[in-house]
């Protein structure tokens, strides 16, 4: 079965370790850092690194700015501006909150349980490794013996006698197993938060191809398609790697934060509370620093995604590119986007100099505080006061524990906003809805949408919900009406395509739609097949809605071969069984075959060394075009419609590939005519070949968007001065003048 949902990759690069020596010169720094935004980089203890800082001046989000920003800071030339301000008022209305990316993560709550309780026990562990330090040294300090009043320190001349002293081998002893109980314990919990964020990682994007692939065409012709990518891939990337790693990390902080805090009072209230009076003046910097940031991250993303979209349609038309010489103009308008992207980098840099400047020198005057203000409490003779040498040792690898926690968390809520920013867009994505008309109350075909389950994730996503509501009629009969239709595109706005068209294509009939172009045949053909939605009059299928018809069943029934025709980088086999997606219809070769022989492929394709199974590769580079076209007219017949829609499928193809194609085409028309029409096809074609036209039973002559003229060949060519005869006699002209010159 090749029908398979778009699978999620996990770009998860989490990485865990563990710390090395319990040396009071690296202190009792997180013996389970993880390869996350922690700065480590410190070799003395930096008390309570910043709160909401941000870890670089490089972290950007992912949405649009205001508009009153991008004035403030002019980066751009005036041009520009008006442009994102125009892109500004179309900013998402969807604010994503730190609970909407900390719900991403409710679906694995057993894991996180199992999480956080090795957490717990890592935490307790690394709390106690200070006080069992302190406690060392208080073991020695006390073996010693006085002599009329005076303190005097014991030398050992055996070094082995070390272990005879008082509490030394009991404290070492735990101290080992503190240290290896935390390192057990933090790998294990680095184990599975990697789990969980490759889990959710996946199950975001699924959430959002989800979506994607419920949305109306009208929201890809207004949405950047560099936007989209960015969205479903590096957003979401960027979302689920930072929600499950700092929420990782975040908790084993705020618990180890928690656990030596209490420690810290139990040693010294009093240095305690002295370290805590940089806590306000840190946050407040820090607090205005992550606004300012924010703003700023977000023009910057702003200008890489303008650059993706550059680079990606030069990319994706390179012949085009080639062909005009135009490789430097693109260079220079993908460069212009990157010098917008480095002036306001490097606004970041210089706010990012001054603000850890800031937040760097006023711990570093708060640790010179406590370390006088401690070693009076020492040599104190008040017994209220007091606190010995190793406690005093304590407390200062408390206080590097501390600032590290700090200094996570810190980092922690400035990815969180980063992440935000981000998830802004993604989620605006999301949960979008598609802006089709609801379809008519009651009339729900019981499919609410198949389930799509993420292997042993256990957190099934209903797929394109949407698209499977609206009714299912028991048959389709496959007559077509269009009435008083009005209709914009939402990439056009203000110029109607459609001017109180109405039209009828009887069941079982050949109906052409002729005229000039831009007069709105093609979008007939795009309403037939409800991909857009019209903004006046109905069209309808047997007298149905298509707006309240089941979106599965009217692809079901309704085939179309376009012009430029889409085939996807794998055998001619799977592109032709892609005509049976969404039918309840499993493929066989006959049938395959079958559609093959109408559409004049299975000739060519049998000469192919590989036959049905030949890649075609990405969008059938290795076909000629009038070969495309006929395997796009297979992959319409196999589902084997009841309306059938032809939209211009042979005026992109040479005069050889055309004859093929039109001959493929001509066995479809037939197929219209069957009978009484108990079993006939009908079918919808937009032509400029006069063959075609003058065997259809209807035409209607299409300008302006609206039918000037409809009827039989033999009638509208009786009128000399109708719109039809002058379109025919135009195309004969155009021809004997062609074949004059060969």
């Amino acid at each position: 079965n090749y029908r398979r949902f778009p699978s999620a990759s996990n770009n998860n690069k989490h990485h865990f370790g563990s710390s090395s020596s319990l040396t009071l010169a690296s202190s009792t720094r997180s013996y389970d850092e993880e390869g996350s935004n922690v700065n480590n980089d410190r070799s003395t203890s930096s008390l309570l690194d910043p709160l909401l800082a941000p870890q670089s001046p490089s972290s950007t989000s992912n949405d649009d700015s205001d508009a009153e920003y991008e004035e403030e800071y002019e980066v751009e030339d005036q041009e520009d501006e008006d442009e994102e301000g125009e892109e500004e008022e179309e900013s998402s209305a969807y604010k994503a909150n730190l609970y909407d990316l900390l719900a991403l993560c409710k679906p694995d709550w057993m894991l996180m349980i199992l999480a956080f309780v090795c957490l717990l026990i890592a935490a307790l562990m690394q709390t106690v490794i200070p006080r069992l330090i302190g406690n060392v040294l208080d073991a020695l300090a006390d073996y010693e013996h006085s002599e009329n009043g005076h303190t005097t320190t014991v030398l050992m001349e055996d070094k082995s006698d070390i272990w005879n002293v008082p509490g030394f081998r009991s404290n070492i002893q735990k101290l080992v197993i503190a240290a290896l109980l935390c390192a057990l314990f933090s790998g294990l919990r680095g184990g599975i938060f990697t789990l969980i964020g490759g889990r959710v990682n996946s199950r975001l994007r699924l959430k959002l191809m989800d979506s994607l692939l419920a949305q109306e065409i009208g929201f890809f012709d207004t949405t950047k398609t560099g936007d989209i990518t960015s969205r479903l891939c590096s957003d979401t990337t960027m979302v689920g790697d930072q929600v499950t790693l700092n929420v990782n990390v975040f908790l084993r902080s705020f618990v180890q934060a928690i656990g030596v805090l209490v420690f810290m009072f139990l040693v010294s209230w009093r240095l305690t509370m002295l370290v805590l009076l940089s806590v306000p003046a840190i946050t407040i910097m820090s607090k205005l620093y992550g606004a300012f940031m924010r703003k700023l991250t977000k023009l910057m993303q702003k200008k890489l995604a303008d650059g993706n979209t550059i680079s990606e349609a030069a990319i994706s038309s390179m012949p085009t590119v080639r062909a005009f010489g135009a490789e430097m103009a693109e260079l220079r308008e993908y460069e212009r986007y990157m010098n917008m992207y480095l002036k306001l980098n490097a606004r970041a840099a210089v706010a990012y100099v001054g603000y850890m400047t800031s937040i760097t020198t006023l711990p570093l005057l708060v640790n010179a505080m406590v370390l006088f203000y401690g070693g009076l409490l020492v040599l104190s003779q008040n017994s209220d006061d007091h606190i010995s040498s190793g406690q005093l040792v304590s407390f200062f690898l408390y206080l590097s524990s501390l600032s590290d926690a700090f200094n996570s968390m810190g980092n922690i809520f400035s990815s969180l906003t980063t992440a935000i920013g981000a998830a802004d867009k993604v989620f605006e994505m999301m949960y979008r809805k598609p802006l089709y008309k609801k379809p008519a109350s009651g009339s729900s075909s019981g499919d609410d949408g198949g389930e799509l389950s993420l292997p042993n994730s256990g957190n099934p996503t209903t797929t394109c919900k949407m698209l499977h509501q609206g009714i299912n009629p028991s048959d389709c009969a496959g007559e077509v009406r269009l009435n008083g239709i009005d209709m914009f595109y939402p990439a056009r706005p203000t110029r109607k395509v459609l001017d109180g068209m109405t039209l009828t294509a009887p069941r079982g009939t050949v109906c052409a739609l002729v005229g000039p172009s831009g007069g709105g045949k093609s979008s007939i053909v795009s309403l037939i097949q409800h991909l857009y939605e019209q903004n006046r009059g109905t069209v309808t299928i047997d007298g149905h809605d298509v707006r309240d018809l089941n979106h599965l069943w009217l692809s079901r029934h309704v085939s179309v071969v376009s012009q430029e025709p889409t085939l996807y980088a794998r055998s001619i086999k799977r592109n032709i069984m892609y005509g049976l997606e969404g039918t309840e219809a499993e493929p066989s070769m006959e049938e395959i075959t079958e559609a093959c022989q109408l559409a004049n492929a299975a000739s060519f394709i049998e000469n192919l060394p590989d036959g049905f199974e030949t890649e075609v590769g990405e969008r059938g580079v290795q076909l000629s075009g009038g070969q495309k076209q006929r395997i796009a007219i297979a992959r319409a017949l196999v589902r084997k419609p009841r309306i059938l829609l032809l939209d211009e499928a042979t005026s992109a193809l040479d005069a050889e590939s055309e004859s093929s194609v039109q001959a493929a085409i001509d066995s479809m028309l037939k197929m219209g005519h069957d009978g009484n029409g108990g079993s006939a096809m009908t079918v919808v074609v937009v032509a400029h070949r006069l063959s075609t036209i003058r065997s259809a039973d209807i035409i209607y002559v299409v300008s302006g968007g609206r039918v000037s003229e409809s009827g039989r060949h033999e009638d509208l060519i009786q009128n000399p001065n109708g719109a039809y005869a002058n379109l025919i006699n135009r195309q004969m002209m155009a021809q004997k003048s062609l074949d004059s010159r060969s």
